[in-house]
Formats: C-alpha cells, structure tokens, sequence
C-alpha cells in the first residue's frame, strides 16, 4: 500500500485535536515540546566549496 504524504493529513488532525483541547497553541514555540528542535539552525546559503552556510533561527517554531 503506498502510503506517501498520507500521514500528513494524520499528523495535522492529531496536532489540531491538540489545539482544539487547550495542549498546545498555534503560536506556541515547539522547541519547548521538542527540545531537538531548539537547537536546529536556519539554512542561508550554499557556500562556495558547496558546504552548507547555517545559522542560529531568529524566531520561533510554531504550528502556524
């Protein structure tokens, strides 16, 4: 069974369940729930030697 983008639309009815429940707010920073997440940096660029050019994000990472 291919089930390819399929469990985005799983992913999105549980994360709004959660919503619609008072869990977690749309504009709520997601790096305090995932804390993996706190530490990820923003792609800007590509290098001249094709190494990625990466930095600390600026703003939160929400559901919105």
């Amino acid at each position: 069974m291919l089930i390819a983008s399929c469990t985005k639309l799983i992913t999105t009815i549980a994360v709004l369940q959660c919503v619609e429940r008072d869990l977690i707010g749309l504009d709520d920073d997601l790096a305090t729930i995932l804390p993996e997440l706190a530490e990820l940096e923003v792609l800007t660029g590509i290098d001249n030697k094709g190494a990625p050019e990466l930095k600390k994000r600026k703003n939160k990472i929400t559901l919105r």
